[in-house]
This record gives C-alpha cells, structure tokens and sequence, in this order.
C-alpha cells in the first residue's frame, strides 16, 4: 500500500523568512495532425493507420487534457467524433457531434493508470465522407501525487541554512523531480530541485 514518501531539502537563509512554492509539471506532447478531410471515409485508423504515438515516461495520471483545432466539413457535424485509447485499453470519446473550433478536454477516466505505453487516437464518420481533421493537438499528463513543503516558521537573520521537508502523497510510481522556488530570492534561496525516488 503506498502512502507518503519524504524527502529533505537543504534552505539557505540570507535574510527573515519566506513562503516556498513548489509544482511537478506537467509533460506535454506533441501529437500528429490527422488525415485531412476527404482522405479517409468512416476510420482513420482502420484506413490510414492515424495514429499512434509511445509514451516513455512512467506517470500515474491525476490530470490528462487534450489540446486541439477541430475542422468540419461544410455539410454537416454531427457524424464526428474524435477518439483515444490509453495503454490500459480505456477509450474516451474526446468529442462528439461537435462544431468546428479550438477545443480544450480534460478527463478523469485515465486517473490513476500509467501514462506509459501506446497511445492510440483516431477519427470516425458515420456519414464515411471523411469529413473531419484534428490539428495543432497536443496532451498534456500531470502526475496525481501532491507535494507538500514544510520548513519552520521562522529564523533568526542570516543564521545560515535550515533543513526542509518535501513529502509525496501517495508515493509516486515513478522517479519524481520536484522543481523548487521561492517567492523572495532576495531574502532566501533553496535548491532548485529535489528527486524523489519511486516507492
């Protein structure tokens, strides 16, 4: 059962004390346009082999987003619909019977799966015109594991370093850099970053 990991960080005091923020961003990649309209009839994928890309990195998701240009053919939009699979073999339909335009989706069905493996996207027509394109699409996978940064309160002027906490929750599946600033790097300063190992 995973539960907490932590990690210590080192603090340099220059002057008083200071609020430190931290995130574990997100990774984005880069997809494909799909065939454009009227090179396919009814499945991109079936015909055309659109698309599939491999995802290296090992992330138990918390947030997944798809970022896309819809185009539509000037007859009709309600026989679209744009499709993805996850290396889990769970499909979403991103959208449907949608008109054309610049879309941003997010969906919970991939919480809590690895973000490794096969990625699978793909268009369908009922109409078989092909009349559907995804452009300009990128996804975006953020890690479900929350960070927390403790470090006391306060210190006496220039006393040097102090020693923090990074604590995960839950224990990330995977090697986790957590990225570190401060918001004042005239009064301290703290390591920019901080690996916090898998399990």
């Amino acid at each position: 059962m995973k539960t907490r990991k932590t990690m210590m960080m080192i603090v340099f005091i220059l002057l008083g004390f200071t609020t430190i923020e931290s995130k574990a961003a997100g990774i984005t990649y880069t997809i494909p346009d799909s065939p454009e309209i009227y090179e396919y009839f009814m499945n991109t994928w079936d015909e055309m082999f659109w698309t599939e890309i491999e995802v290296e990195d090992d992330i138990s998701i918390g947030i997944w987003t798809i970022d896309f240009t819809w185009i539509i053919n000037e007859y009709t939009h309600e026989s679209g619909s744009f499709h993805v699979m996850s290396p889990s073999g769970k499909i979403v339909v991103i959208v449907s019977d949608t008109q054309g335009g610049t879309y941003s989706i997010s969906s919970e069905e991939f919480n809590d799966t690895s973000s490794k493996g096969k990625w699978r996207f793909w268009i369908e027509d009922w109409y078989e015109m092909g009349g559907y394109q995804a452009m300009d699409i990128t996804m975006k996978i953020e890690s479900g594991v929350s960070l927390e940064i403790t470090i006391p309160e306060s210190t006496i002027e220039g006393s040097g370093t102090l020693s923090g906490m990074v604590t995960a929750s839950p224990a990330p599946d995977s090697d986790l850099i957590v990225q570190l600033s401060t918001s004042s790097e005239a009064d301290l300063s703290v390591q920019q970053t901080i690996d916090i190992p898998a399990g």
